[in-house]
């Protein structure tokens, strides 16, 4: 990208468009996105860049959402004397049966095995 590319796609994105020294269209394969104003979804172009290193844009206050919760053990718990974390608590694991679960009620619905 040269710098007149970059200053289009800024210009647009901020919804103006600078002057340029000629008034060619942009090439076929140039993605140039709607103005602001439009709506629908957001297009890959009008994201906001993402926070790139430094410190965190906002502090966290209180506990993290449950989706930021660290994996395995917190820093501060030991495990226990076995030497492995438990699993998680809960129903225990399903295996789907190796046999079906209809039993017969007489004895002629079931075909003998030969």
């Amino acid at each position: 990208m040269n710098w007149i590319n970059i200053v289009l796609l800024l210009g647009i994105l901020q919804g103006k468009i600078p002057p340029t020294p000629f008034s060619a269209p942009p090439p076929a394969g140039a993605m140039i996105p709607p103005p602001p104003s439009l709506p629908g979804p957001p297009r890959p172009g009008m994201m906001p860049a993402p926070h790139m290193g430094g410190p965190p844009m906002m502090p966290m206050m209180g506990p993290p959402p449950p989706g930021m919760m660290p994996v395995g053990p917190a820093p501060g718990m030991r495990p226990p004397m076995g030497g492995h974390m438990p699993m998680m608590p809960g129903p225990p694991m399903m295996r789907p049966p190796t046999r079906p679960l209809m039993v017969p009620t007489r004895p002629g619905m079931t075909r003998p095995d030969r």
